[in-house]
């Protein structure tokens, strides 16, 4: 399987847009991305993952709650790796990048 997004420039904007909304507490480069657990949020992130599933087959996406938190997973064999990391800097828009370091630990 061909590890690469199909999207285009123009669909990526888009993407980035759509995420833009989110009220995102953490990220890790890690594939891990907790937001407040709101309807406009899940309803965010079921779109999100039917779109990815959609462009980047080859991600294990899923999206859990946790208290009132959603927590969206990002997975994928080794060489997505740095297309997890750049699909976490999408959703993430604070004043400084996301987590880098290796642990999953609580959000």
């Amino acid at each position: 399987m061909t590890i690469a997004c199909t999207l285009t420039p123009d669909q990526i904007a888009a993407r980035r847009r759509a995420l833009a909304g989110l009220d995102v507490v953490e990220a890790r480069v890690t594939g891990r991305v907790a937001v407040r657990r709101d309807a406009r949020n899940e309803a965010a992130l079921a779109d999100f993952v039917r779109a990815e599933q959609e462009c980047c087959p080859f991600f294990d996406l899923s999206v859990t709650a946790d208290g009132d938190l959603l927590v969206l997973t990002i997975a994928g064999p080794p060489d997505a790796e740095p297309l997890i990391v750049e699909l976490v800097g999408m959703m993430y828009a604070g004043d400084r990048p996301p987590a880098a370091d290796r642990g999953l630990g609580a959000v």
